[in-house]
């Protein structure tokens, strides 16, 4: 009897870590045992969506962690208040890792299976997670800059902030049952926790806290890339209003210098024609006086050849002038194309973050705008 009692409890013990029980996927046994291409074909899909859920779930935990910042940094004040954010951090950043490590254990499994099937037409959009990737919105970016002055000197500008691949990827929504708590595990585990501090009968009322809960969250991160949307486009918005300037500016300073130019040449031809026929202006007096007159009138002449020379240089210079600003009008003239999915637009209208839809028939429909 104990030894069936002990038989009983080691299975019974065994039975509780279900998480450790192989399920033996193709994705676990192709490479050495062969699979139903079918069974195959099923996991891969799931595969796929399994990562962009996770991709989903990992870019709500950047957002999440991100306001952690910010509260530390408006509301933490005292040791303990510190001390508490930078657990909840801590707690945060190990959730964060976890899915990355997810993610890069969905990919390898993809990546078996697609050497299976053949089917690599994920790769593209489920790349390969690097830990530099693993960054929040460039919005909050600029809200933890470093205090060291020398790096906030270095650092690049506004407009050299890049989102990193994993918030282009479109993800899924949540599902009702999601919502509900039916499905995923995050939320049976929050369902597990709630479950143990309630009594018996409130389960309803827990079941509609998490639900709002959960509304609340993706409402904000609906809010966030919202933001990130409006400050991207408004960045957009003002480097093309700078090519505009640009291009006007150089525009602009290409008359200035013809018309220097054209002014100096005919300053050049006034003093010449002084030159030819020199005016002199004496007192009556000293008219009476050839050797006088004359002095005066090579004085006149002299100065007007001067005057000559002088304007030359000035033409000459305000032609050279013009012609480095012809070459770059020329350079910074590209400027006046834009190349927005694949199609050159007017420089003058404003450029808005619109992908153009295709439907069934590869024709180009009404766009939406991208928020990434």
């Amino acid at each position: 009897m104990p030894l069936r009692q002990s038989t009983g409890q080691e299975g019974k013990a065994a039975s509780q870590n279900l998480q450790d029980i192989r399920l033996f996927l193709p994705s676990d046994v192709v490479p050495d045992v062969p699979c139903s291409e079918k069974l195959t074909s099923y996991e891969f899909k799931y595969r796929i969506a399994q990562a962009h859920v996770t991709l989903r779930d990992l870019r709500e935990r950047l957002i999440v962690r991100q306001h952690m910042f910010n509260s530390k940094k408006r509301y933490s004040h005292g040791t303990t208040a510190i001390t508490r954010s930078n657990k909840k951090i801590e707690l945060e950043g190990m959730r964060i890792n976890e899915l990355a490590g997810r993610y890069r254990s969905i990919r390898e499994k993809l990546v078996v299976l697609s050497r299976v099937l053949g089917d690599w037409s994920w790769g593209s959009t489920l790349k390969v997670l690097e830990d530099q990737d693993i960054r929040g919105l460039t919005t909050e970016d600029r809200r933890h800059a470093v205090a060291d002055k020398t790096a906030k000197k270095n650092k690049l500008g506004e407009g050299k902030r890049r989102l990193t691949w994993i918030w282009f990827v479109s993800v899924p929504r949540r599902t009702k049952e999601e919502k509900s708590g039916e499905g995923g595990m995050r939320v049976l585990e929050r369902t597990q926790v709630e479950s143990d501090n309630e009594d018996d009968g409130d389960g309803s009322c827990a079941g509609d806290k998490r639900v709002e809960d959960e509304d609340e969250e993706e409402d904000e991160n609906d809010a966030a890339l919202r933001i990130e949307f409006c400050t991207i486009r408004a960045r957009a918005h003002r480097w093309q209003e700078e090519c505009m300037l640009l291009a006007e500016e150089m525009k602009r300073i290409e008359r200035f210098w013809a018309w220097e130019a054209k002014q100096w040449s005919e300053r050049e031809e006034a003093y010449a024609q002084q030159a030819l026929s020199p005016v002199v202006q004496l007192p009556p007096s000293e008219m009476q006086h050839p050797e006088l007159v004359d002095r005066a009138r090579e004085a006149t002449r002299m100065l007007a050849i001067g005057k000559v020379a002088y304007a030359r240089q000035q033409t000459v210079m305000r032609e050279r002038l013009l012609e480095d600003s012809k070459q770059c009008l020329d350079v910074y003239g590209q400027l006046a194309v834009l190349h927005v999915f694949g199609k050159d637009l007017d420089w003058r209208v404003m450029v808005d973050c619109a992908a153009p839809l295709v439907d069934e028939a590869g024709q180009e429909t009404a766009s939406t705008p991208e928020v990434h």
